[in-house]
């Protein structure tokens, strides 16, 4: 073997560059090995034109991995002419192997990924039979495995990956677990495709052409599991790495996936600069066809009808091209699309059809990634009966959903709003927060109760009538968050499938129950204002002054004791922010006079007491007796 092919079949390139950079003349294979070298060490220009002198002396193989160059620079023409130029039939077994995985390889850039399978097919049995070809069954394997995985059979991808693992040098191994790791959270593996990333984390210096790529499927891997925050800093880092490095399809994924994350978060503006970005870097027709995707959720969040159209075309190109999991994503954001013009049964129509898709791929993890970003639709999923047909998607939904809950948070201390991994839930109907929390508070209530707490002037029908289309309206928003009718209590309680519910208000009651210092500081914090203050019910403005009043009584008993303890700076500190919290409580006033006259002295004390009682003067008309006492 070459000594610096050797050096590459162990993945020390930087040593193979300097034993040919010791060389006091080199031949053209030297040449081409050491473009081999300075290619996986991220230096392609530098790369190119060593292959290209390697090629010019004579060493017709090196236009293989000169038109490997001239891909990963995004000059298809120039590569296939150079692969093209190799006279095939002249080379050795193992050459001839390089050869058919790079003409494999632009196949599959071109977007056609079925030829491209073939090629990589003939590549692999070809290296069997070559006498080094242990040194290009890895490369062969990931490429196999990229291939299978883009059309759906992520099963055989993963077995071809670990295939080729147990033959990979280390840098090779890098690029390996990335991909079986996307492979596996496709298939619903989330714990294994984790592991898969911590190791290939933990070894990516080894490999740094691997970085950007191992962003974007840490970004998916996140998006997987609902966590949309978590994945769209791990786009964002994709997107710039692979800029860094001059790799135009990778960041064209990544700004896809930015795109995805702003348009489910609403970031419209955003959205839509990222997407102009994939579009100015998509190489070839399935990421073309993918903008065309993102397009359509652009639009369906617009309310615009096109979007039907758009997701419309994008389906038939992928079904076109073979791509059968892009064209179950496309049908769920066509019945987005449906959905948001009131079109149910044909957004169900079309999610009959993404079903059908994955029966055909044998399992539906993959959907998963989808539905996260549209859920209305995975509402309409699990409001459909056990027995229809696309109710199947829900159930892939639950079973990756299981592995982590979704956080769902209930914010109702100085606004009133819902927001699911972050991101503020629309909902139209005014009170439908205030019938979610009192149902939180007061689980296992009847249909009559809740009517007289919350809606005692409105006539009874009406009534009814409304607190239902809350209900409706919650289940379409959120998916797995129902209020079911309890048949034999006759009552109602809020039931959470793969969602993880926090309301502020249970959390500042909670701080409130711990006492002390720790707890005072915790419930001060999480107070944002006062509990939904737009609600007029008798229960709303009980809660309200409830939470005021047992807010102060904490506060009384905190700073008292830190008075006993002679802590007055502390005592200070706390009273200044309760005073904030009320600020017309005459007690609280007359604390932060008595800590600011213990800290800062009588002069400075005089000074609050003032500023205070101008307060009361402006707000109540009149000064409380105590705190005037203190001004005097």
């Amino acid at each position: 073997m070459h000594p610096i092919l050797a050096r590459i079949a162990a993945g020390a390139y930087a040593e193979g560059l300097t034993a040919f950079n010791a060389l006091q003349t080199s031949t053209p294979e030297d040449e081409r090995w050491a473009g081999v070298c300075l290619f996986n060490l991220q230096q392609l220009h530098q790369a190119r034109d060593l292959l290209l002198r390697a090629r010019a002396g004579g060493c017709d193989a090196a236009g293989i991995e000169l038109a490997t160059a001239y891909r990963h620079l995004g000059l298809m023409d120039l590569s296939r002419g150079a692969l093209t130029a190799v006279d095939i039939e002249r080379l050795s077994t193992f050459d001839r192997a390089l050869a058919l995985r790079e003409w494999g390889a632009q196949r599959y850039t071109a977007g056609d990924v079925t030829g491209a399978t073939e090629v990589l097919e003939r590549a692999w049995a070809l290296a069997h039979e070559a006498s080094l070809g242990w040194v290009i069954l890895p490369a062969v394997g990931h490429a196999l495995g990229v291939a299978y995985a883009d059309r759906g059979f992520d099963r055989q991808a993963v077995d071809y990956l670990t295939r080729a693992l147990t033959k990979a040098n280390p840098a090779r191994t890098v690029q390996l677990l990335a991909t079986r790791s996307l492979c596996r959270a496709y298939l619903g593996e989330l714990a294994e495709a984790e592991r898969d990333l911590d190791e290939a984390g933990a070894q990516r210096d080894r490999a740094p052409l691997v970085g950007p790529y191992l962003a974007y499927v840490a970004g998916v891997v996140h998006l997987m599991r609902g966590r949309l925050g978590a994945a769209e800093e791990q786009f964002d880092g994709a997107a710039a790495a692979a800029r860094a490095a001059r790799e135009p399809e990778t960041e064209s994924y990544a700004e896809l996936g930015r795109c995805a994350i702003a348009t489910a978060h609403g970031r419209l503006d955003e959205a839509r600069a990222f997407l102009a970005r994939a579009r100015r870097l998509a190489g070839n027709e399935k990421l073309q066809t993918l903008t065309l995707l993102r397009e359509c959720a652009i639009l369906t969040l617009q309310g615009r009808a096109e979007g039907v159209e758009v997701g419309e075309a994008a389906s038939n190109t992928f079904e076109r091209l073979g791509l059968l999991r892009e064209q179950g994503w496309c049908r769920l954001h066509v019945a987005a699309a449906h959905l948001t013009a009131g079109r149910d049964r044909e957004a169900t129509r079309a999610l009959s059809e993404a079903a059908g898709i994955r029966h055909a791929l044998g399992g539906g993890a993959w959907m998963v990634r989808e539905l996260r970003l549209v859920p209305a639709v995975a509402s309409l999923l699990a409001r459909l009966g056990e027995d229809e047909y696309p109710r199947v998607l829900y159930g892939d939904l639950r079973r990756v959903s299981d592995a982590e809950p979704v956080p769902l948070e209930l914010r109702t201390l100085g606004s009133a709003e819902l927001r699911l991994d972050g991101r503020r839930v629309r909902l139209d109907l005014r009170r439908s927060l205030e019938v979610l929390a009192y149902l939180l508070a007061n689980p296992d209530t009847t249909l009559d109760q809740l009517l007289l707490d919350l809606f005692p002037d409105r006539d009874a029908p009406h009534a009814r009538s409304y607190v239902h289309q809350v209900r409706y309206e919650l289940a379409r928003a959120v998916p797995g968050l129902s209020i079911p009718f309890r048949q034999h209590e006759r009552t109602y309680r809020v039931r959470c499938e793969g969602l993880e519910l926090h309301a502020d208000i249970e959390r500042l009651r909670h701080a409130v129950a711990a006492g002390g210092e720790t707890g005072l500081v915790e419930a001060l914090r999480l107070y944002r204002g006062p509990f939904l203050p737009d609600a007029d019910s008798e229960w709303a403005s009980h809660v309200r002054e409830d939470v005021v009043w047992s807010l102060r009584r904490l506060g009384i008993a905190v700073i008292q004791e830190l008075r006993a303890r002679g802590d007055h700076q502390r005592r200070l500190e706390l009273a200044d922010q309760l005073v904030a919290f009320d600020p017309l409580d005459e007690t609280l006033n007359e604390q932060l006079v008595r800590a600011t006259c213990s800290v800062d002295g009588e002069a400075a004390a005089r000074t609050v007491a003032q500023r205070l009682s101008q307060r009361f003067e402006r707000e109540l008309g009149e000064v409380p007796p105590r705190l005037g006492r203190l001004r005097q």
